[in-house]
């Protein structure tokens, strides 16, 4: 058992996908052509704050006890999910009741034993621009 079998957030992640966007191009979404979710992924991470927006109340209570300002940019820290190489690209993800979106591909840390391996990800708050 390592640490982040512990880690407290639950995270939703959709699978990037791709559909037409009537144009004659694709669009990028979470959503399959008849608007049906498509299938997710959920595991449990550490966030970690490392960007702000402004000044206010933060969106997590935890976050606000601890003096943080809203927070629009996160480091995901999580074990590799369902065994895979840790390199998913998420198109969507969704945690603390809003959406957010992957700043880059996950980063996955080997550790010297499978139980010490990790995947790092920054996300953003989706739309806050």
């Amino acid at each position: 058992m390592s640490i982040l079998d512990k880690a407290p957030e639950q995270i939703r992640a959709y699978p990037i996908y791709y559909r037409d966007d009537g144009y004659g191009g694709t669009v990028p979404s979470h959503l399959d052509e008849n608007g049906i979710p498509l299938p997710y992924v959920e595991f449990k991470a550490f966030a970690l704050p490392v960007g702000f927006a402004g000044a206010g109340w933060a969106i997590n209570s935890k976050l606000t006890a601890q003096g943080w300002a809203d927070v629009n940019r996160v480091r995901l820290i999580y074990k590799p999910v369902n065994g895979t190489s840790g390199s998913e690209k998420w198109g969507r993800l969704e945690f603390w009741n809003q959406a957010w979106t992957a700043q880059e591909v996950p980063r996955l840390i080997k550790g010297t034993r499978p139980s010490m391996s990790y995947v790092s990800l920054t996300v953003e708050l989706l739309g806050d621009l």
